[in-house]
Parts: C-alpha cells; sequence; structure tokens
C-alpha cells in the first residue's frame, strides 16, 4: 500500500485573515487617492490652467441624482427628489466654502449646480464624494451671459470676480 502525501502547503485561517486583511488595506489606499467626482476628457486639465490664470473658473457640478422622466411627472417622486438635491447642494457649498463665489451659485433643482471656483475650489470638487461630475461651464458665457449683458456689464462683475473673488454689486 502506497500512501501519498498531500505536499501543497496549508493555509492556516491566521493566515488567510491576514491575506485579506492586507488585501482591503490595499484597496483602501488605491481608491482613496483617486478622485470621487468624475471629469469629462480633458477638462480637469483645462479648468486648472484657465483657474490658476483667472483665478475663478465657472464649473456645472453633476450631484449623485437620477432623474427620470416619469421622476419629473410624478409630483409626490419629484419633491422628493428636489429635497435630497437641496440636502446634497448644502454639502457641497459647505465642502467649497469660502472657495465659491456664494453670488455665482445656479441651481437647477434636478441635480445639477453651478458656480465660480477658485483652485482650491476645484481640487476640494475633485474629491468630493457628494459631486458625481465636474465640468465646464460652457453656458455661463453663452446663454446666461447673453440674458444679462445686454449693457456688457458683465465684464466687469467677471473682473470683479477674478481680482477680488466677489463681486461690488
Amino acid at each position: 500500500m502506497t500512501i501519498i502525501a498531500n505536499l501543497e502547503p496549508r493555509t492556516s485561517n491566521l493566515q488567510k485573515a491576514l491575506s485579506g486583511l492586507v488585501s482591503a488595506l490595499l484597496f483602501a489606499a488605491v481608491t482613496s487617492q483617486a478622485p470621487a467626482a468624475d471629469f469629462e476628457d480633458d477638462d480637469y486639465s483645462a479648468l486648472l490652467e484657465r483657474v490658476q490664470s483667472k483665478g475663478f473658473v465657472p464649473v456645472v457640478i453633476v450631484l449623485d441624482e437620477k432623474v427620470t422622466l416619469e421622476d419629473m411627472a410624478n409630483k409626490p417622486v419629484l419633491n422628493k427628489i428636489r429635497a435630497n438635491v437641496k440636502k446634497q447642494t448644502a454639502k457641497v457649498l459647505a465642502e467649497l466654502g469660502k472657495n465659491a463665489v456664494r453670488s455665482s451659485v445656479w441651481d437647477n433643482g434636478l441635480g445639477q449646480i453651478g458656480a465660480y471656483v477658485n483652485e482650491q475650489g476645484l481640487a476640494i470638487l475633485a474629491k468630493s464624494k457628494h459631486a458625481l461630475v465636474i465640468r465646464p461651464d460652457y453656458a455661463s458665457a453663452i446663454s446666461r451671459a447673453k440674458v444679462i449683458n445686454e449693457d456688457r456689464s458683465l465684464e466687469a462683475v467677471e473682473a470683479d470676480i477674478i481680482a477680488q473673488g466677489k463681486c461690488r454689486g
């Protein structure tokens, strides 16, 4: 009778636990380094370059809220979504603190907000757990500006924001 011994090393429960712990710590270290918010294409680089030259940059912040057409047609559901968006907006603005120009903030009530932010504000948004996507606010220079810039005073307002972080009003 021949006895064949199992030559494969046995993994103890302690070794398995330690291996799992090491894997979890490595995963946490890797994922904590990545920004929480996504930027489209090379938007972050473009925003960073612009904010470094101008001081502030207009951004659109997409909150983590999914809204369907069915949701919009259902008033109780829509009211719940708007209440949740209001809370998320408050959290993002609290994170930004003085790194966003409060008078520049707009909110569509359905999960998109916008503001002029400085370089530190941009970095805060990149790591925010409340912002899903950050992108340049192209409409600030196109549609929103044309509505309020008939007398060309927007340039003076933007110059104040860039120079002082606020508008003299």
